[in-house]
């Protein structure tokens, strides 16, 4: 058809004001402007089912909008179309009908769901986890999720609530490809190669990096990195070794290529209520989960994982984002779980009411600030917890808190709670972590956590773990630091701020307290080196457990003050001398004192060798291979009323609280005697000296 349309219907360009065009649009071009599903039939009452109109309307037009009302479906609505909106105009509920199914599965890019209320059915259904729900290689395929992204890249959920389902927003990154084959025999898979049916035959670069995952009728194998395709043999060789797999029986293999990740993915100003996983998936990558709010998070619809209000489940993840985010309860998992990921930034993730706040599991790059697990336990059946973290690496957070609910009592040893828990892992497959960084397993290292608090509450008597920290045999947990773990409101309880086994060169500095706890102690296990525990001179209710090796425990403080009372004392005779000035000052900061002195005879009694004791801190007693006779040395500032033969120096002995007063000559040293004194002797000094580490 033809049309007339001035400039205010094109919306300017370059045509004159008043101007006209003729311009050709069809009836299918209009449409892809914005459409109502009410136009294709859709009943806003809900009495009907609208599962065809909808489809209808999103096959038709680019953007789709929903008048108010509640829309009944019976299936999954696809959305193939690239650059598809849809969008609830006013309050809009897609109720759905049938189980398990999703409301909206989504394979193209470019799309956005708006302003929607999406409620699953009302029943409580256990899932099968059977091969034959399997689709793309995938059981997740056939469970209800809300919104199913399958390799779909610049995808937007906002302002969406989500009800009732196994999972509100599903990622299936990647542009998957999946063979089945039904030779039931063989042994296709080697530890390096596995054999392809002659139909699955590939280019080269289609195969070369990219991952496999053989799945068969028993179980799956992770994914793993092809190095090489052989098309005269059909082969695809692996980076690393794999585990062979034979087949017997009635098996047969099922794989699946996985070529990379979905992309550009903003999850924003959502609502999740009784569902299993707020937002749940793998390989993504520029993933943004922000300002939504998780109600109740349960095992509503599986029993064989724990719930999470986000699961990033592993395979190769970069560049994820979570921020400002809310989980009133999640009670037996933790709120918050990202399985590796290189490039995590996490910020003001609260929760209560759950077993903890988040778990980092291999992962590397990771950033974190205020993450807050409140009123945590109240079950009594988990372990209490802030971070859960494992075979991750390059790892700061800082500002985290755990309160246990009042209710809370510790049934066994496991489920003591923790304000962080640093897990290592030899498990290369651990969460896919052999998907983004090859065979090569994560060791927890260059972890730097600070400020963690933990509110033990009154009432609570059992045990709590500021940072616990254990490693492997083969990777120790290594070069990290925990610094500023406080105890609040935990004066009935035991408290251990460290705990230490199977690490390596790691700072624990500074715990804290408010009032005192039954107990306090912090343990270095057998397998715990090269560790410094660093404690504030007020906790001296800490005890110390070492029974590791090359461990040290200091007290510290950035700077004090004081005065010290310097007395003449003869080697021979110790001597009662009395004195008109008898003064001295000093400043500590860390190891090095800095002492003032003045010291003014009435009567000398002293005989022998003359010292001048009462330094506020023993002196450091170096190395042994210095040798007994090594001496810090400082200088005598003035003095009168003396018979000193020359200016002699102030030498201060390994291991002592005195000086010494001697001659220094070409060929050695010769002692200040009582002889060079008389009974008016003045004498003002000041030097610094190196003390022993403020321990026990």
């Amino acid at each position: 058809m033809t049309k007339t349309r001035d400039l205010a219907d094109l919306g300017g360009g370059f045509i004159q004001v008043g101007a006209t065009v003729n311009m050709q649009r069809t009836v299918e071009e209009k449409l892809q402007d914005v459409v109502s599903v009410k136009d294709f039939g859709a009943d806003p009452t809900g009495d009907t089912d609208s599962t065809e109109a909808i489809q209808a309307a999103i096959n038709a037009a680019n953007h789709v909008v929903f008048p108010t009302g509640t829309y009944s479906i019976n299936n999954a609505i696809t959305i193939s179309n690239v650059g598809t909106t849809v969008e609830g105009l006013g309050t809009v509920e897609i109720l759905q009908q049938a189980y398990p199914q999703h409301v909206f599965f989504i394979t193209a890019s470019n799309c956005s769901i708006k302003g929607l209320k999406l409620t699953g059915v009302p029943t409580k259904t256990l899932l099968s986890e059977t091969l034959g729900t399997r689709y793309y290689g995938d059981t997740q395929r056939a469970k209800s999720s809300a919104i199913y992204c399958y390799g779909s890249d610049n995808i937007n959920v906002s302002n969406c609530q989500f009800k009732k389902f196994v999972t509100g927003v599903f990622l299936k990154g990647g542009d998957d490809i999946s063979w089945v084959t039904n030779d039931g025999q063989g042994s296709r898979m080697t530890s390096t190669t596995f054999v392809l049916n002659a139909v699955d035959s590939q280019v080269d670069d289609y195969w070369n990096g990219a991952y496999i995952r053989i799945l068969t009728n028993d179980g799956s194998y992770g994914p793993a990195r092809i190095s090489d395709y052989d098309s005269a043999t059909n082969t695809v060789t692996f980076t690393t070794a794999t585990t062979a797999i034979t087949l017997t029986g009635s098996n047969q293999w099922n794989y699946i290529l996985i070529k990379g990740r979905s992309k550009n993915l903003v999850i924003r100003d959502n609502s999740f209520d009784l569902i299993d996983f707020g937002t749940n998936g793998a390989n993504v990558e520029n993933l943004t989960i922000e300002d939504c709010i998780y109600e109740t998070i349960e095992q509503t619809q599986q029993t064989n994982a724990r719930p999470h209000s986000i699961y990033l489940t592993g395979g190769d993840n970069r560049n994820v984002r979570a921020s400002s985010l809310m989980t009133y309860s999640c009670q037996a998992g933790q709120a918050y779980k990202f399985v590796a990921v290189d490039g995590l930034f996490l910020s003001d993730l609260d929760s209560y009411d759950s077993r903890g706040s988040t778990t980092i599991e291999g992962c590397r790059n990771v950033t974190g600030n205020n993450l807050t697990c409140l009123l945590s336990g109240s079950t009594n059946a988990f372990q209490p917890q802030v971070v859960e973290l494992t075979a991750s690496e390059k790892v700061y957070l800082t500002n985290l808190k755990l309160s246990l609910h009042p209710d809370y009592s510790q049934t066994s040893s496991d489920y003591r709670p923790v304000g962080v828990d640093v897990v290592g892992s030899d498990d290369i497959a651990r969460g896919d972590i052999g998907t983004m960084l090859e065979a090569n397993p994560l060791q927890v290292s260059e972890v730097y956590i600070s400020n963690i608090v933990v509110d033990a509450g009154s009432s609570y008597t059992g045990v709590v773990y500021g940072c616990k920290v254990v490693g492997t045999a083969t990777y120790p947990v290594i070069d990290s630091t925990f610094d500023s773990v406080a105890l609040v409101d935990g004066d009935n309880c035991i408290y251990q701020p460290f705990r230490g086994n199977l690490c390596n060169n790691i700072k624990f500095r500074n715990p804290t307290y408010d009032t005192t706890p039954a107990s306090s102690s912090v343990l270095l296990e057998a397998n715990c080196s090269n560790t410094t525990v660093l404690l504030l001179p007020d906790k001296s209710a800490f005890t110390f457990t070492n029974t590791g090796s090359n461990n040290t425990l200091i007290y510290s403080t950035p700077f004090t003050r004081g005065t010290w009372t310097p007395t003449i004392v003869g080697s021979t005779v110790a001597g009662s001398n009395t004195y008109s000035s008898q003064l001295g000052d000093w400043m500590r900061m860390g190891d090095l004192v800095y002492v003032t002195g003045r010291v003014t005879l009435t009567n000398l009694a002293s005989t022998g060798n003359i010292t001048i004791s009462g330094l506020p801190y023993t002196s450091d007693n170096f190395d042994a291979s210095s040798g007994a006779a090594y001496f810090q040395g400082g200088e005598l500032g003035d003095y009168s009323n003396v018979n000193f033969t020359s200016v002699p120096v102030i030498r201060v002995p390994r291991n002592s609280t005195a000086v010494r007063l001697s001659y220094q000559g070409t060929t050695g040293v010769s002692e200040v005697t009582h002889a060079e004194l008389t009974n008016t002797t003045n004498m003002t000094f000041s030097f610094s000296y190196k003390a022993l580490p403020l321990s026990y």
